[in-house]
């Protein structure tokens, strides 16, 4: 029992000492971090008193962190307040100092108008404090003599700025473009002001500009050149500087190139002027170089219009097609194509698809729809129209000349020619007999159809489907060929006699034909007269009074007017009516002559000197006969011939 007591309070006095220990060893730390505060605090205080603010805020900063003991806590608040915008200016101008060291050193005019910029934004700080603390800063920064080195750094560094610009120049290496930057970034104050800074920095910077320009122009192209020297002016603006000379210098290496390309490339001005035009930052609307380019563009317009005029139709399209490099031009070649179309027949006739060599090619206004129309003789012998209509459709009728058909003069529009308002082309072709052979065709789709062939000293409308022609031969058509009869015994051209007579043509079942003359036909003693083309008009001898085709003849001259004209396949409805009619006489046997017309067959009988080749035939069918063709026999209509006309046999 005494033993396990004695080990409790052995227990109990050992913690217990344990305790005291800890006790004394807390007290002790407690007394040690007391002094150590309180020293720190005298340190902080002595320094203050020395004039060392920055060395007594630190040393006041650590008393104060020996939070756990309590030694004159408010006083060092109350220090703390009070040194630091003191310290705070010195810290600043501690480390300007040093950036302006270190600036100078290597000519960084880049850190050192930081460290500037630093110092003006702490002064605009300080500036909406109380009196007291501008006038601590101010103290301390005359401490540190800080706008003197300011001074003597930016002297230093723009002195050496300005050198290493001069040294450009001099050797037109143009590589100073960060030494021009830096430059432009030393604050007016160290030129006295904004105005002298300019003063001073603009003859350098301009002689720089344009030497470099100058250069850039030598060796690069204009557009390279636009470039760089946008680039040169967006340099001056971010930086708030006004360089005039960069936009002028510009301008005039613009100007000088447009000039040069103007008078032997209009390609490559036009391609210059739109380059000069993409560039609206430096060349703005009022510049005077929109007002050149602009009146040499004009200019050239004109000039097309005048090619145009001209009939320079290749040139003109030529010149629009470069304008259209600078504008659109569109209109200007559209109106171009029909102004061709209309006045050049080959160009219409080539887009209709028309080839080969073309005669007697020949423009034509537009009609039936067209707005305009070209006609020319292919090397085909063949007539061709091709009409342009609104919508650019192109219709095209072809038909096949004679072939004996020369020298055609002239051909024209002739649409009174027909009743049915078709197209109808006159071609007015050279004549051995006539002054002029006229063939007319008349349009129907896609064919020109022939409707009148015939030689004549003139031909006229009278109306809608009927002509008149002075002095003309019989009619002339494709199967007839060439007139055997067109030459007299000595090879010359057979005269022809009544010079002005006319005869009248009416437009029958798609085809003129003859009707009637203006003058009754005339007789003498060889039983033979002249008609009104000129041609022998042979009749009945009229020795024999009893004859009856000679009075056939003399009815036929009395009432012209009641013969009714056909063409010859109309014939066989016309049985004992006195007609007259257009055929080609195929072979002659005593008094009688044979007509092959398509199918049908005629014989013509009367006391009549008849001859193979074309003829106008004035009488009666009467009868039908057989007549052997070819080893076949074949039905024929026997016509009492009293009027035939025929040139004059050899």
């Amino acid at each position: 029992m005494s033993i396990s007591t004695y080990k409790r309070s052995i227990r109990y006095r050992n913690t217990a000492i344990a305790v005291l220990v800890l006790l004394l060893l807390a007290a002790g730390f407690k007394v040690y971090a007391w002094w150590q505060k309180a020293e720190l605090y005298q340190q902080a205080a002595a320094q203050l008193a020395a004039g060392n603010a920055v060395e007594a805020e630190e040393l006041f900063l650590k008393a104060q962190n020996i939070g756990f003991v309590d030694y004159k806590e408010a006083e060092t608040a109350q220090a703390l307040s009070a040194l630091q915008p003191v310290t705070q200016a010195k810290r600043l101008f501690s480390s300007l100092t040093d950036q302006i060291a270190s600036a100078v050193a290597v000519n960084d005019a880049g850190s050192l108008v930081k460290a500037y910029e630093s110092y003006q934004s702490a002064k605009s700080q300080v500036s909406k404090l109380d009196e007291g603390s501008q006038k601590r800063f101010a103290e301390t920064a005359a401490s540190y003599n800080i706008d003197e080195r300011f001074a003597e750094a930016f002297g230093s560094v723009k002195t050496t700025l300005i050198q290493s610009v001069e040294g450009a120049i001099a050797k037109k290496k143009f590589d100073a473009d960060t030494a021009v930057g830096f430059l432009l970034q030393i604050p007016a104050a160290y030129y006295k002001d904004e105005a002298a800074k300019r003063k001073a920095l603009n003859p350098l910077l301009q002689k720089y500009d344009q030497g470099r320009l100058d250069a850039l122009v030598k060796s690069k192209s204009l557009d390279e050149v636009l470039k760089e020297g946008e680039g040169l002016q967006k340099f001056y603006k971010d930086r708030g500087w006004e360089a005039p000379w960069v936009a002028a210098k510009l301008e005039k290496a613009a100007q000088d190139t447009l000039a040069k390309l103007e008078k032997n490339d209009l390609g490559g001005f036009l391609a210059a002027a739109k380059t000069v035009q993409s560039y609206k930052e430096l060349f703005g609307n009022s510049s005077k170089l929109n007002g050149y380019i602009q009146s040499v563009v004009n200019g050239r317009l004109a000039r097309a219009e005048q090619l145009i005029a001209a009939k320079k139709y290749a040139e003109a399209d030529e010149l629009y097609k470069t304008l259209g490099a600078y504008r659109d031009t569109s209109k200007e070649l559209q109106a171009l194509d029909q102004r061709r179309l209309e006045s050049d027949p080959a160009v219409l006739l080539q887009k209709a698809g028309i080839e080969g060599a073309l005669s007697a090619a020949t423009s034509l206004k537009g009609t039936n729809g067209a707005q305009t129309a070209a006609a020319a003789i292919t090397d085909k012998k063949k007539l061709v129209l091709a009409r342009l209509f609104a919508d650019q459709r192109i219709e095209v009728a072809e038909g096949a000349v004679p072939s004996d058909l020369t020298a055609v003069k002239a051909i024209r529009p002739a649409d009174e020619l027909s009743p049915e308002g078709q197209p109808v082309l006159l071609l007015e072709a050279a004549s051995k007999k006539r002054k002029a052979r006229y063939v007319a065709f008349e349009a129907h789709g896609s064919e020109l159809k022939p409707i009148l062939d015939l030689e004549a000293d003139k031909l006229e409308s009278v109306r809608s489907g009927v002509v008149s022609a002075d002095n003309p031969v019989p009619e002339r058509t494709e199967k007839n060929g060439a007139d055997k009869n067109s030459q007299d015994k000595n090879g010359t051209e057979a005269p022809g006699s009544q010079a002005g007579a006319k005869a009248v043509y009416e437009y029958r079942s798609g085809r003129y034909v003859f009707v009637k003359s203006d003058k009754d036909f005339t007789e003498n003693g060889d039983n033979a007269g002249r008609d009104v083309n000129g041609d022998v008009k042979q009749e009945a001898d009229k020795k024999d009074p009893k004859d009856g085709t000679a009075r056939d003849a003399k009815e036929g001259a009395k009432d012209a007017k009641e013969v009714k004209s056909i063409t010859a396949n109309e014939l066989p409805k016309n049985k004992n009516a006195k007609v007259v009619f257009q055929c080609d006489i195929q072979s002659v046997a005593d008094n009688r002559a044979i007509v092959k017309f398509d199918d049908l067959y005629i014989v013509l009988t009367g006391k009549f000197r008849f001859s193979t080749g074309p003829a106008v035939v004035t009488g009666t069918y009467t009868s039908a006969e057989d007549l052997k063709q070819g080893g076949k026999t074949v039905k024929a209509y026997v016509v009492q011939v009293s009027s035939l006309v025929q040139d004059e046999e050899a």
